[in-house]
């Protein structure tokens, strides 16, 4: 009987390692952002779509995570058309 006890205490014990490591896993979305421009007869010039990489998370260990998806979001052509008058 005491072995059985055992056994099960070393599974509730992974199985919290488990629910801790599941817990820890971040969550990627996608942030979308479009703009256009028109000129001055109303007429679409261009049309831009651009999706970027975001965490829900924020703690500390996932900060490398949060500064490479910034790195990789930056998408200088698309902010130059966009607030460029």
């Amino acid at each position: 009987m005491q072995g059985k006890r055992e056994e099960c205490d070393e599974n509730k014990e992974s199985g919290e390692d488990k629910e801790k490591l599941i817990s820890e896993i971040p969550h990627i979305l996608l942030e979308e952002s479009d703009g256009a421009k028109y000129d001055s007869e109303y007429r679409c010039l261009y049309y831009i779509n651009n999706v970027h990489l975001k965490l829900k998370e924020n703690g500390k260990e996932f900060e490398p995570l949060i500064k490479a998806f910034d790195k990789y979001n930056v998408d200088e052509l698309f902010e130059g058309i966009m607030y460029s008058s």
